[in-house]
């Protein structure tokens, strides 16, 4: 929890002091955050500043989830800003912590990932035109919620067992990425 808040407000500080949000929405905030540019600035963030943060203790990959709204000049309440459809993203995202930093997102014309290069302290294209796979070796899935589950879903659960190999971390970045 304490990494989380830590990150948290690493992330706030890095947003805030390029200036072109005007609202954040954090997973670790109960409320929106206005920022110091918020009169001048024409985008609205949403993210997920460290998701996977419980599995650092057992050294598996982490990352940071994110999702860029334009904000609309005739919306006063923050709230609203950060509510809107998700059709009406221009871009969206995530960069996951592990073996290397990778930072794979969209504005609406593709998906891409970019590796991060310490070198030279950039990110260049590593991933491009990045699509989801028509077969798959895996499914990744909470099983101990199956008795949760109606029975429509359970009987899915059962289908992707019969073919396919259980990969659940517990981390959206790091399943996702998989």
């Amino acid at each position: 929890q304490a990494l989380d808040i830590y990150y948290n407000n690493v992330v706030k500080e890095i947003l805030s002091g390029h200036q072109r949000f005007s609202f954040m929405g954090s997973e670790e905030e109960t409320d929106v955050v206005q920022t110091n540019s918020h009169d001048k600035s024409d985008f609205v963030i949403l993210f997920d500043p460290l998701d996977g943060s419980s599995n650092i203790d057992v050294n598996v990959s982490v990352g940071t989830i994110f999702s860029i709204y334009k904000k609309k000049k005739a919306i006063s309440n923050p709230l609203d800003q950060c509510l809107q459809k998700g059709i009406e993203q221009v871009a969206a995202g995530y960069v996951i912590y592990g073996s290397s930093v990778v930072m794979v997102y969209t504005a609406g014309n593709g998906v891409h990932g970019f590796t991060y290069d310490p070198q030279i302290g950039e990110f260049i294209l590593s991933h491009e035109n990045i699509k989801i796979p028509t077969t798959s070796k895996y499914y990744s899935v909470n099983e101990s919620l199956y008795p949760k589950c109606d029975k429509t879903n359970q009987t899915y659960i059962d289908q992707l067992k019969s073919s396919l190999s259980l990969r659940y971390v517990g981390s959206l970045v790091a399943d996702f990425h998989r």
